[in-house]
Formats: structure tokens, sequence, C-alpha cells
């Protein structure tokens, strides 16, 4: 076990040295129906050293009711994956969650939508869309 801890720290050392960049967690109020723009209270806000930051360009179809299929417009989108260690977490990051990405220009925020999910090799990878894309793309 112990040689695969090592193995692992060695993957995020890599990922972290050529993608790194220093993001903000910022915990929210948000409920399971309600969205707030209020902070949590019950976590403090903190800074991760190093994550990995990704833009997934994403084809979204709309809804269909099954007639003039050929007229649905599809939308074009973006999804942020970030990649963070998991010796970074102070505690697990929740749906609602803001990441304010910190090295870049205006230091834009996205969304956390979907629970975290471990990635097996020492990281959790966090599934955002962005507040203002303009922003964030270099």
């Amino acid at each position: 076990m112990q040689k695969f801890s090592e193995y692992e720290a060695m993957a995020s050392d890599a990922v972290d040295d050529l993608y790194g960049e220093k993001v903000r967690l910022e915990p929210r109020a948000d409920g399971r129906f309600v969205r707030s723009e209020s902070p949590d209270p019950s976590r403090v806000p903190f800074n991760i050293p190093l994550a990995a930051v990704d833009f997934t360009p994403a084809l979204i179809r709309t809804r269909n009711a099954g007639r003039n299929d050929a007229d649905m417009p599809d939308i074009s989108g973006e999804l942020v994956h970030v990649s963070v260690r998991n010796s970074y977490l102070q505690y697990q990051p929740q749906n609602g969650d803001r990441l304010v990405l910190v090295d870049r220009p205006g230091q834009p925020t996205v969304a956390i939508v979907k629970d975290p999910e471990p990635d097996g090799i020492g990281r959790t990878i966090l599934r955002c869309v962005a507040t203002d894309m303009s922003e964030i793309i270099p």
C-alpha cells in the first residue's frame, strides 16, 4: 500500500508541475432546491496551492418532444474540470461552491455543478461551469 501511495504522489506532482495554478474554494450555502450567493458560515474559504484547470467544449442538445427534430438547435457550452490533490482539500467541496481562479487575470469564478469524484490516483475531480467564459479563457 505504501508503494502505491508513493506512485499516487508522483502522478500528482507531475500534474501539478505541468498544469497547476492557484485557486480559492469559496463555500456557498446552496440548498438542494435553492441556489444562494451567500457564503456558508459552517465552512471557511481556503486556498488550494495547485489545481489543474481544464476546459472541455460541450455540445448540448435541447430537449425534444419528438417532432421537427431537424429544427432543434444545438447549444455550445463549456465545462470546466478542476483536478485537485486530495491532501489540499480541507473538507469535501459541494455542489454550488465556487472556485476562484486566482492566477488568471480578473480572478474569474466557476461553480461546482456535480458531486466531486475521486480519480483513483489521489486527486478529486470537480466538474464546474463558468460564470463568464470570456474572463476565463486566456
